[in-house]
């Protein structure tokens, strides 16, 4: 993977070829600061990584490296708590369901509310309000 070699904030890159079945290919494992991982995520999505296999993220809680605090250093302190995207995607994706409740007592609210602005009645506003799951 020379794209990831040439990466300051990508580190202790593995390659084990031949190491994956379903489909074949090989394992790529390395660590990259939370600052670099968006743009080393798109490297890897633009190399078609996420079509032909998958990209696994895992945080890392704690880590001590000289490397790494040279590489902070150099790219400013304040990137290390920019957000992963693709991770936040991911959560949204598979977490973002709303159950049947909650599009009954928007249809509730709505029809309440729809209520209150024909009668021009302020009560029912608020009941609208209190009743509306957002």
């Amino acid at each position: 993977m020379p794209v990831l070699r040439t990466e300051p904030a990508v580190m202790n890159l593995t390659v084990l070829p031949g190491a994956v079945s379903n489909p074949d290919g090989d394992a790529v494992q390395f660590d990259v600061l939370q600052g670099a991982a968006n743009e080393v995520i798109g490297l890897l999505r633009d190399l078609g990584l996420d079509q032909r296999g998958s990209i696994v993220l895992e945080n890392v809680d704690s880590s001590i490296s000289a490397s790494a605090d040279r590489v902070i250093a150099h790219r400013g302190r304040f990137e290390q708590f920019t957000p992963v995207w693709a991770e936040v995607e991911a959560r949204i994706e598979r977490d973002g369901a709303f159950p049947p409740s909650w599009f009954a007592l928007l249809v509730i609210a709505g029809l309440i509310g729809a209520v209150g602005i024909l009668t021009n009645s302020q009560i029912l506003i608020v009941g609208a309000m209190v009743v509306g799951p957002e």
